[in-house]
């Protein structure tokens, strides 16, 4: 009953998270991707350190957030998003960085993966983070990054297709939990396709992390 409840409260508020979002995002320059080889990078923590800048004008308007507190959820976002990346296709390790919604959507995820026989291995680059509106005790926010990830055969690891590398922005609900914040429900997502040539068998799309 508590978790319907959950649900239906969310579910409520997404209208006005994504109407605070879509303005947010709007305002949110695009950055090309700085390496064109597709070849999965092995330092997360640059993505990090990127996504712990942060605008002066940004905090104290998100609806009483602190600038700590928007800061905490900029950094427990990222901390999510590699929490996804390290996890390749062991849900068992989602609990750190999702929950709700978005922990369900992501846990059918890598079970279709695994019954069609692949593992989606998740690289994202140049992520940045921005907070919007809270509501209730979740907030908004939209996250970009360059997807350089790609799908590996379950049985022999063989890679499947090639990156993508295309920049995509992702808006999630967070909400938290014993103290962290973690993506709680995935709301929209757009991808800039100015690079068609990743558009193959194995690329990752609109839905990188979803499907």
């Amino acid at each position: 009953m508590k978790t319907m409840k959950s649900r239906s409260l969310l579910y409520s508020i997404i209208a006005v998270l994504l109407l605070g979002l879509t303005l947010v995002a709007a305002g949110c320059p695009s950055s090309e991707s700085t390496d064109g080889t597709g070849v999965a990078s092995d330092e997360p923590a640059d993505a990090h350190a990127e996504a712990g800048a942060t605008d002066d004008s940004e905090a104290g308007g998100h609806g009483g957030l602190s600038e700590e507190q928007v800061q905490q959820i900029k950094d427990d976002g990222v901390k999510a998003l590699q929490v996804l990346q390290d996890a390749r296709g062991d849900s068992g390790k989602l609990t750190d960085g999702f929950m709700d919604q978005a922990l369900e959507t992501m846990e059918k995820s890598f079970a279709d993966d695994r019954a069609a026989g692949k593992i989606r291995v998740r690289d994202y680059s140049e992520v940045e983070f921005a907070v919007s509106t809270s509501i209730v005790g979740l907030v908004g926010t939209t996250a970009e990054f360059i997807d350089q990830g790609h799908f590996i055969d379950v049985v022999t690891d063989e890679m499947i297709g090639q990156p993508s590398n295309q920049k995509h922005r992702f808006i999630f609900a967070m909400k938290q939990q014993d103290g962290v914040w973690k993506i709680a429900q995935i709301l929209d997502s757009s991808t800039d396709r100015s690079d068609e040539e990743g558009d193959q068998d194995g690329t990752i799309n609109d839905d990188t992390l979803r499907d």
